[in-house]
């Protein structure tokens, strides 16, 4: 939700004179994401610069650039502002021309959303909504060269330490988002091998909503059904599984590389539990053991059989047992997947982390 819809509850596009005038009327008082400023600070765009980088590098506001500000004192100090009144600029001025001298003082620009507020079609005078997110850039005032934070209702230099602990927290988001992104891609990749390797009735698709459903389905099937469709399959499909779930545990083993106070509880909870049912003796689903398994016991034709066909054959019944821990394995899996699903509804859809991919490569 932007900022304007926040404070106005409404859309940006939908806001007219009289919301704001209703808006003033409220006297909401400036804060940490809302501010008020004369229309005259346009002339000292420098100044106007120095709130967004502000806002940016804190938490992100909305500035109402054509409303004055009355305050409260307390002695000589301003302890509360609250909105004056509406101050117009002539509507020559407009949104492209706020913007680009906005940009040239802020490095990198900060990409905020400017909203005209036109006064009438007579009277087309104008005043501007800036609705600024909170970025995981750290914006630099050009003019002061300087690093300005939001506190309360005021503008003031980062310190040192604020500095440090951006970039650090930044670092730390950086490598969550590009972890969550790649291993979101790496498990529905296995999923869709997985139900293509162990389920018979399933055939490949590209739909990776489709994908999610279809393995949601196959894996909270009662378990004694999950395992009969695995062990009537055949063989020869079988036995390529074997590289896709080495490929997905060897990069869940990853995971111990990666700083643990970075993910969540939940994510640990079921990175531990997916690490307990990896399936320990992958020789199981190795296609080299199943032609050693084969040559052994002068099976012909083995990779037509079926799982339970071929471990009867060998007289290895722990590779039908060995199903149980899959399917166990399947499961957590699935709780992996839809828990980034939930991460991801926070992260924007992973977004963030496919910019950072591309900065890195």
């Amino acid at each position: 939700m932007s900022f304007i819809e926040r404070f106005f509850k409404k859309k940006p596009e939908d806001v007219k004179v009289e919301d704001v005038q209703k808006f003033i009327d409220r006297k909401i008082e400036e804060g940490k994401n809302l501010d008020y400023k004369d229309i005259s600070i346009i002339d000292n765009i420098e100044k106007l610069a120095k709130h967004v980088s502000a806002f940016a590098n804190t938490e992100g506001g909305l500035l109402i650039l054509g409303v004055s500000e009355e305050k409260e004192l307390r002695g000589k100090k301003t302890v509360r502002i609250y909105p004056g009144k509406i101050t117009w600029i002539n509507h020559s001025y407009n949104r492209e021309r706020l913007e680009k001298k906005l940009n040239a003082n802020i490095d990198p620009s900060v990409p905020s959303r400017i909203v005209p507020i036109r006064k009438s079609k007579e009277e087309p005078r104008v005043i501007f909504l800036l609705d600024i997110p909170k970025s995981n850039e750290l914006h630099m005032h050009k003019k002061s060269h300087c690093f300005y934070k939001r506190l309360n209702f005021e503008s003031i230099p980062m310190e040192r330490n604020d500095v440090i602990n951006f970039i650090r927290i930044r670092l730390s988001y950086e490598r969550c988002a590009m972890f969550r992104f790649q291993l979101d891609n790496r498990l529905l990749a296995f999923m869709d091998a997985a139900l293509y390797r162990l389920n018979p009735q399933y055939t490949e698709i590209r739909d990776d909503k489709k994908v999610l459903k279809n393995f949601e389905d196959f894996v909270t099937l009662p378990e004694k059904e999950i395992m009969n469709i695995i062990m009537n399959n055949k063989v020869q499909k079988l036995m390529r599984f074997g590289s896709e779930l080495a490929y997905l545990i060897e990069d869940l083993k990853e995971i111990n590389k990666y700083p643990h106070d970075e993910i969540t509880p939940e994510e640990r909870v079921i990175f531990d539990s997916i690490r307990e049912r990896a399936p320990d003796d992958m020789r199981l689903w190795n296609r080299d053991h199943f032609i050693e398994d084969a040559k052994w016991c002068k099976i012909e034709n083995w990779s037509d059989l079926s799982l339970l066909e071929f471990a009867r054959a060998i007289n290895l019944p722990q590779r039908t047992l060995r199903i149980r821990l899959l399917v166990g394995f399947l499961k957590e899996v699935l709780k992996l997947k839809k828990l980034l699903e939930n991460i991801k509804k926070s992260y924007g859809d992973f977004e963030s982390s496919k910019v950072v991919q591309k900065r890195y490569e």
